[in-house]
């Protein structure tokens, strides 16, 4: 893999602001279509809310695994759905905006982790482009600054908006999966 070592510098940055592991790309898209089809997997399910970004919609369908729509922010529909899909599927992924962009509000995410306590199958995808820098400690967006634990959350950063620059960033658990990714 060619890549310029400026880019080891920003993902070691962005790790530091974030707590966690992260990896640079091009675009938000580009990383919701490179990590998508590697962190779920064949025995997966994804529950996605209907007024998440169009990014992740064209991500999520490029997915081979059965794909759920719940009405925007309904965690009683949420909940209905995650306790189906978790007697019959590995991991339950729920992909959603850290901030919806056409609405304006926040994902509930003391109920989130409520939810994350209570069901050990369910995995969080988040895409928290539009809080990112303005938002949370460091500027590490409205729900990596709500979820402290992560090992089941992956956040995906903009560098697009308020800091000016180019491209986006993955904010993974662990190294293991970030490596994972970049051989994907």
């Amino acid at each position: 893999m060619l890549q310029s070592s400026s880019y080891q510098e920003l993902e070691a940055a962005l790790g530091a602001m974030t707590g966690g592991t992260a990896i640079v790309s091009a675009t938000t898209t580009l990383a919701h279509i490179a990590a998508l089809p590697v962190i779920v997997g064949p025995r997966d399910a994804v529950i996605i809310d209907q007024q998440a970004h169009a990014s992740l919609h064209t991500a999520c369908a490029l997915l081979r695994v059965p794909i759920d729509v719940v009405r925007h922010s309904r965690m009683d529909q949420l909940e209905a759905r995650i306790k189906l899909l978790s007697a019959k599927y590995q991991k339950v992924w729920y992909v959603l905006d850290g901030l919806y962009s056409m609405l304006g509000d926040f994902a509930p995410i003391a109920e989130l982790r409520d939810l994350l306590r209570r069901y050990p199958a369910l995995h969080l995808y988040v895409d928290d482009t539009h809080s990112t820098s303005w938002s949370g400690t460091h500027g590490r967006g409205y729900a990596l600054e709500r979820l402290p634990e992560r090992d089941r959350v992956v956040g995906v950063l903009s560098l697009n908006k308020a800091f000016s620059a180019g491209g986006g960033a993955l904010i993974l658990p662990n190294q293991e999966l970030a490596r994972q990714i970049r051989r994907a």
